[in-house]
This record gives C-alpha cells, sequence and structure tokens, in this order.
C-alpha cells in the first residue's frame, strides 16, 4: 500500500471531490451502459463547500504521505436517524479510490477511519449501497470483507426535479 495520510476533507477540497465523484459517476456509468447520473461540476463544488461548512457532508481523504495535495481516495458521509438502526447512523454516499491507487488497501484504510469518525461520533452502524450488479461485483466482495453484511433490496430514486 502507499503511505498515507488520512485527514478530514474542508471546504477548500470542494474541487477535488467534486472531480473524485464525477469520475465514478462517469466510471459506473461507462461500465454499465445506462446513464444514471447527469452531474454539473460547478453545482457539485458549490454543493460540496456549503455542505462541508454546514457539517451536512463529512470526509475524509486518503492523501500521499509525502503531498497531502495528491489525494488518492476519499469516502463521503452524512448522518441520518431511523427507528429501524435504533439511533444515529452514517451513510457512505460514495467511497472513491483513484483507478491507479485500487488494490492496495486505500479503501479499508478510508473504512477504518470512518467507523473510527462514527464512533467519536456515537453512530450505532454505517451503511451504504453498491453500483448496480453485476458490474460491481468486485465492489460488494469488498465490502462484505470488510464487514459489511446485505440487507436489502435494490437502491431505488424518483426525481423530484
Amino acid at each position: 500500500m502507499p503511505h498515507t495520510v488520512i485527514r478530514r476533507a474542508t471546504p477548500a477540497d470542494a474541487e477535488a471531490l467534486a472531480d473524485l465523484v464525477q469520475a465514478l459517476t462517469d466510471e459506473i456509468i461507462d461500465r454499465t451502459g445506462a446513464p444514471h447520473f447527469a452531474m454539473d461540476r460547478a453545482h457539485s463544488v458549490t454543493l460540496a463547500r456549503q455542505w462541508l461548512q454546514q457539517g451536512r457532508m463529512l470526509a475524509l481523504l486518503a492523501c500521499a504521505e509525502n503531498d497531502a495535495n495528491v489525494i488518492l481516495g476519499c469516502a463521503l458521509f452524512y448522518e441520518a436517524h431511523a427507528l429501524y438502526a435504533q439511533g444515529v447512523y452514517g451513510v457512505l454516499s460514495e467511497l472513491i479510490t483513484r483507478p491507479a491507487a485500487r488494490s492496495q488497501g486505500i479503501g479499508a484504510v478510508l473504512l477504518d477511519a470512518a467507523q473510527a469518525l462514527g464512533q467519536e461520533r456515537g453512530w450505532v452502524r454505517i451503511e451504504t449501497t453498491t453500483p448496480p450488479m453485476p458490474a460491481f461485483e468486485r465492489t460488494l466482495d469488498f465490502y462484505q470483507r470488510q464487514g459489511f453484511e446485505i440487507t436489502g433490496g435494490p437502491k431505488l430514486k424518483k426525481s423530484l426535479g
């Protein structure tokens, strides 16, 4: 694994986060052949900056140890509340490792840091979804190796605007 440092993202990281998420959504579209996302980079940067400032989004960055400006991956979260979960929990909305840095343990290190963050914030659990199967079967396998378990069916959405 490359030597990495995990740090909390700040509003100054909004552009880098938007670029990482855009790259991931482009990869999902390419691999599945379906237009699941229609992102506007400028709007994503604005949202990331606002949400980080407001504490509505939490983000962890995996940076190269010798250069904190080289971001190898990130984990983006928001907090949710549910009776079925019996408390406050973290929703991992995106876990991204740059393609050149994959399969080197960076995702696992980000998840370890996310778990520590969740315990610090009093979360009872972390939930996430995967991109569509079977194109992202390796992603599901990764999460299961990290101790996640399947708890439900497909993720659904309905646009409101």
